[in-house]
């Protein structure tokens, strides 16, 4: 009977447990619904100027466009690949400001040619980056430099001499000078490297370099890369366990050293930057959360932070892209695919303090191999989520949402952003779009009359802040006459303080608080009052 007894409190156990588990897995979905529904109503309004689409005719395969940029002149520069009834080519256009074509490039001969970056050299030439397979089933790096007319200045091949035949491309970076560096690996036996190959600004070729394979690892390729100056070059280096690395190589091919990361990776190359101090900045997932690592010029650790919003912890992001300003914040975007999805923008400061933070619609997994769809320029951070209903967000650097809409492209059905450029107040766009069943065709488009256009739900919906960021007092706007009840919490959700605010005593005393960004929660009779605030001193 006594065993009966025990076994029965074991299940009773075991299935309260259980309960328990759920419960909170239930909440913390809860919260995100609620976070996400909480999202400012906008009205925000555009008007799409011209859209060009790439495909063969009729349809087949996944065409994409790439990368974009727009130059000084105004010339649209776009590259992608073209999957048509003769095979697999790259795309090289420009436009003109009105989409008109202004010229289209391509290279026949090569079989599986794929294109996917593109580089603006300082003497206005322009680079596009891929790799392709050949004949004999051999990889190749390749890159090509036209001029803004459209004329071929320099078309490369790399194969690495006396190895393999698996060398695939992953970045590129240029230098001031125009130096080239392409990134990725090489194939050696039955072994992949990350390899780095230099050419100079003429596409004379310099030299390849390749680091041996850490201990426990069983490949790695060269994921993304970033020049520090003229002097050399930083190597986020991917082991397909996603386990993670960053390299520093001199310009004359020499790794001066290899640090492993306490983060995982994804296969983006949009996981280290440069800031003004010519630190590294990484960014992937640190266990349950995205995280983010800063090292300098010698290896050495600064810091690490995670990305947090206030009721969203243990639920696992990716950090896949990140950004920096001439301040030396850190602006990062964080992803999680899982029911449902969504994703985190978020802003560091130099010393990794988190500042501030904001939920988005959907995630980010793509058809394209480029994935630059976060874009800090002029003080506005523009994002554009892919899963789900595409949508177009645009921040102020201090957290101000001032776009929020759904991405409407004439034409395209689905449309999702593989790069984003910013030109005299209009935003380009381009990317990929479905066009039936296993079928793809790639866009191009800009678009214009971007405004704030944020609206509320309701009178009193919003709290209003200034000054924010604040550093000792905090007032608060908008208040009703009658006392209300305010609470503050940090961004692991704590309630670090409370008070009774009105319209007669609108002033909150903060200089306590640790620097950092806080929702604040005011409780009235004409209902829920919510704000965020950046502590900044």
């Amino acid at each position: 009977m006594q065993i009966m007894a025990d076994e029965q409190r074991t299940q009773e156990f075991t299935l309260s447990n259980r309960l328990y588990t759920l419960a909170k897995t239930m909440i913390v979905l809860y919260r995100i619904l609620l976070l996400l529904m909480m999202a400012q109503v906008s009205s925000a309004q555009y008007t799409t100027v011209w859209v060009q689409t790439e495909c063969d005719s009729p349809v087949t395969g996944y065409s994409r466009m790439e990368d974009i940029l727009v130059d000084d002149a105004g010339r649209v520069i776009v590259t992608g690949t073209i999957d048509t009834a003769l095979g697999i080519g790259p795309a090289y256009m420009a436009y003109d400001s009105l989409g008109n074509l202004l010229w289209k490039k391509s290279q026949n001969g090569l079989n599986f040619y794929f294109s996917y970056r593109l580089l603006e050299n300082p003497s206005g030439s322009f680079v596009f980056g891929g790799e392709y397979e050949d004949n004999t089933g051999t990889n190749n790096m390749i890159y090509t430099e036209l001029d803004p007319t459209g004329a071929t200045l320099t078309n490369v091949i790399y194969n690495a001499p006396g190895n393999n035949t698996g060398d695939d491309l992953d970045d590129m970076a240029m230098d001031s000078r125009g130096t080239i560096y392409l990134s990725g690996h090489i194939q050696n036996n039955s072994n992949f490297y990350a390899a780095i190959i230099r050419y100079d600004s003429a596409g004379v070729y310099r030299w390849m370099s390749y680091h041996p394979l850490l201990s426990g690892w069983n490949s790695a390729t060269g994921r993304c890369i970033e020049t520090v100056g003229d002097t050399g070059v930083y190597q986020l280096i991917f082991n397909t366990t996603g386990y993670g690395s960053l390299a520093y190589c001199d310009s004359s091919g020499n790794y001066q050293w290899q640090k492993t990361l306490p983060i995982s990776l994804a296969e983006y190359h949009t996981q280290l930057i440069v800031d003004k101090d010519g630190n590294a900045i990484v960014g992937g997932d640190m266990g349950q959360n995205g995280g983010i690592m800063k090292l300098n010029g010698a290896g050495d650790s600064l810091w690490s932070a995670v990305v947090s919003y206030p009721g969203l912890s243990g639920i696992l992001t990716t950090v896949i892209n990140l950004q920096t300003d001439a301040a030396g914040n850190i602006y990062v975007l964080a992803t999680n695919g899982g029911n449902p999805a969504y994703s985190i923008v978020a802003a560091f400061n130099s010393s990794g303090s988190q500042l501030w933070a904001d939920t988005l619609r959907g995630y980010f997994t793509l058809y394209t191999i480029n994935r630059e769809f976060f874009h800090l320029e002029d003080g506005i951070l523009t994002i554009g989520t892919n899963r789900g209903t595409p949508w177009l967000y645009r921040y102020t650097t201090s957290g101000q949402r001032i776009t929020d809409a759904a991405l409407v492209v004439p034409g395209v059905t689905a449309p999702e952003i593989s790069a984003i450029d910013y030109h005299n107040g209009d935003l380009y766009i381009t990317g990929t779009g479905y066009a039936g069943f296993n079928l793809r065709q790639g866009y191009t488009a800009r678009l214009t009359g971007l405004t704030t256009g944020i609206t509320e739900i309701q009178e009193y919906k919003t709290l209003q802040l200034y000054p924010n960021p604040a550093d000792h007092l905090l007032n608060i706007g908008s208040l009703p006459n009658t006392a209300s009840a305010l609470s503050m919490f940090d961004i692991a959700g704590r309630c670090v303080l409370q008070q009774n605010v009105s319209a007669d005593h609108p002033q909150v005393n903060i200089e306590r608080l640790n620097e950092g960004m806080y929702v604040i929660k005011v409780e009235s009779r004409d209902g829920l009052l919510t704000g965020k605030v950046i502590v900044n001193r």
